[in-house]
């Protein structure tokens, strides 16, 4: 799953004219990259440098905070596996005083050796800056992976120990335990269904871009070790019946060039949530692709990531009234 996801998410697209010439060099890079290794998952030293290097210097298509305006935290251990160190990223204001909301991003899967940078992925660290700008704090982490989802139980289970570490260590890392929102990244739909099922008070809000977001869309890559019971109990779209606690608010971000199967997962995912009246706002990116907010200077990529950080404004902001976000989200949604 996880090599197929990057292929689609940084596949070069010469004949459409995207590429200025800095990108080019990168496109190179990212191509010896995979011919070195990637597409087979082989964890070549050079092909496994290469590639970290370009998803580290990727940048968010938007204008960004100046570096001094946002204190960052980096290096921290919120988790201990086997030996070894699970880490994250603290993003703040420089000036920030009182306890501040926080937003969780989730990276994706993939084996190992590609995911112990993750968090220093230009996304992550781009939106680190851009919500600590205004005036939130923001958590990027490491999570353990696998090649094809194998290890779901215990990748999830990371995902739900660094929230468990955000809320007990709250006043130590300076941010409010009961305002919380988890930004997932492509594969990183995979480890959200726990808060839709348990819908906690303190989850304010759910953003979710590119996401795998209906496990069961994407079926030919389960992994044999995963039974079929638990690939549906993990997947978002199961979570989705009205009645019971009060769903977060969510946005979803689809990339109109991206795989056809994830976005056949957001289509289901989106579908439940508005039969059963939760709180959902659709962004449609035409021509985005898989990772567009790194990879597309395009309109349509500053639409949606500037929308993206006004709906963390408005979740931080206030509690609402089920009824009163529903009828919201449905405003929204007739008016696109």
């Amino acid at each position: 799953m996880s090599c197929v996801f990057l292929c689609s998410r940084f596949a070069p697209q010469t004949e459409r004219g995207l590429w200025q010439p800095r990108e080019l060099l990168e496109q190179r890079a990212l191509r010896l990259a995979l011919g070195m290794g990637v597409l087979l998952c082989v964890p070549s030293l050079s092909g496994c440098c290469l590639l970290n290097l370009y998803l580290k210097s990727a940048e968010l298509k938007y204008p960004l905070p100046p570096e001094q305006a946002v204190q960052v935290d980096r290096d921290r251990t919120y988790k201990e596996v086997d030996g070894k160190r699970l880490l994250f990223d603290l993003y703040r204001p420089a000036d920030a005083g009182e306890p501040l909301p926080v937003v969780i991003m989730i990276h994706g899967n993939g084996p190992q050796w590609m995911l112990d940078e993750a968090k220093d992925w230009g996304n992550f660290t781009g939106f680190g800056r851009a919500i600590a700008g205004r005036g939130h704090a923001a958590i990027a982490f490491n999570h353990r992976g696998s090649s094809d989802l194998s290890g779901l139980p215990e990748e999830a289970s990371d995902v739900e120990a660094m929230v468990a570490y955000v809320r007990a260590h709250a006043v130590e890392l300076g941010v409010d335990p009961e305002r919380i929102c988890l930004f997932s990244f492509s594969g990183g739909g995979a480890y959200v269904g726990w808060a839709l099922r348990d819908r906690p008070a303190y989850l304010r809000g759910l953003v979710a871009y590119y996401s795998v977001l209906d496990l069961e869309s994407v079926e030919g890559m389960r992994s044999d070790s995963v039974s079929a019971e638990d690939w549906r109990a993990y997947s978002a779209s199961s979570h989705l019946q009205p009645g019971g606690a009060p769903a977060p608010r969510m946005l979803v971000a689809r990339a109109g060039q991206d795989r056809e199967d994830i976005n056949r997962s957001i289509d289901v995912f989106v579908e439940r949530a508005r039969a059963a009246q939760l709180p959902i706002e659709l962004l449609e990116h035409p021509e985005g692709r898989h990772g567009f907010d790194v990879l597309d200077e395009h309109p349509r990529t500053r639409e949606i990531i500037a929308r993206t950080l006004e709906f963390i404004d408005e979740v931080f902001a206030r509690v609402e009234e089920p009824a009163q976000a529903a009828s919201q989200s449905a405003s929204t949604q007739a008016s696109q």
